[in-house]
């Protein structure tokens, strides 16, 4: 358990995770660029809490890589079981994922909070506003690289001192 998948299964249950993440990639748009908080009762839930993310890309196939890469995350899954705020970690994952994102126009939502826009943290931001968000059953963050029109989505989960426990104690 705890690696994301790209069709919404599996990812995070039974992980030891406290929260099950959902991560979304699409095109920036209008519809992107407001609440889309998602609903999906038969989303993959580790307890009471899960998250939505999403990112543009030049397509789908770079759209799912970049959620991927951004879900199976341990700095990015770390800092969401920690509810802070780590925006920096999102754009190493979208980094690390190997496909082509524009530095210059890279804008980042945590929840309704918009965190950047063309590349650069907006003055407007607030931490306070994006950790509260963190802290609500369902959590999405959405991630525009500016460039295509891609789209994915994925389920995840985050990573707790649970997780290692459970998985540190014993050998396969």
């Amino acid at each position: 358990g705890g690696m994301a998948t790209g069709d919404g299964g599996g990812g995070g249950v039974g992980s030891g995770g406290k929260r099950a993440r959902r991560w979304q990639a699409r095109p920036f748009s209008a519809a992107a660029a407001r609440s889309s908080t998602s609903s999906n009762a038969n989303a993959p839930r580790a307890s009471a809490a899960s998250a939505n993310y999403a990112a543009s890309a030049a397509d789908d196939h770079a759209a799912k890589a970049i959620a991927l890469a951004i879900g199976n995350s341990p700095l990015v899954k770390t800092a969401l079981a920690a509810e802070d705020a780590n925006w920096g970690r999102l754009v190493m994952a979208v980094g690390k994922s190997g496909q082509a994102a524009n530095r210059d126009k890279i804008a980042i939502w945590i929840g309704d909070e918009q965190v950047t826009a063309d590349g650069t943290v907006l003055a407007s931001y607030s931490e306070e506003r994006a950790t509260e968000h963190l802290r609500t059953p369902e959590i999405e963050i959405r991630v525009d690289v500016g460039i295509g029109d891609g789209d994915a989505t994925i389920w995840t989960c985050d990573l707790t001192h649970g997780y290692i426990d459970i998985n540190a104690g014993y050998r396969s």
